[in-house]
């Protein structure tokens, strides 16, 4: 008979929460957005990565050009063994070496600030699209529940973090 009994209130629990979950999903002022394939189809990222890449070819071409210069030295060295040639061909390893690290960095730096002017750009137009069209919360389905955009009278963020200090704090 207890055992009917929980069976019974987690039934009417999963049933209380599909119909809380249509209601919401179903209600006006809500949506949701998949942010990756907002990423992948946002022009402007289109036309940075296109600058990216660009930056990487012509960084290729020269570290490439480099390496030419250091075969044909090497090259040269063995056929003479000239220890000044020898000397040369250490320091434009350590060039190339660094040469490689720093475009690397750059890249990595670009790569990052084009990212965060991606996103800069597309919350600011999530905002001014939910504020356009009436919506009051739009939800980024990414995976990690990221609210894209919200009006002020859907946050309850300082509710929940006085609920979870009180938690917390057994009271």
């Amino acid at each position: 008979m207890k055992r009917l009994n929980i069976i019974m209130w987690l039934a009417n629990g999963v049933i209380l929460l599909s119909l809380f979950a249509y209601l919401l999903i179903k209600s006006d002022g809500y949506a949701y957005i998949e942010t990756n394939k907002v990423y992948e189809g946002f022009r402007m990222k289109k036309g940075l990565q296109q600058q990216l890449e660009s930056g990487v070819q012509k960084e290729s071409e020269r570290l490439d050009s480099l390496r030419m210069e250091l075969k044909m030295a090497m090259l040269r060295y063995e056929n003479g063994k000239d220890d000044q040639l020898k000397k040369a061909i250490e320091l434009k390893q350590q060039e190339l070496v660094l040469r490689e690290r720093e475009a690397k960095m750059q890249y990595e730096e670009l790569a990052d600030k084009y990212d965060s002017q991606i996103w800069a750009q597309i919350n600011q137009y999530v905002q001014e699209y939910g504020k356009t069209h009436g919506i009051k919360i739009i939800l980024g389905a990414n995976g990690n529940g990221a609210v894209m955009y919200g009006t002020d009278d859907k946050n309850i963020t300082e509710e929940i973090i006085t609920y979870i200090n009180k938690k917390h704090e057994g009271l």
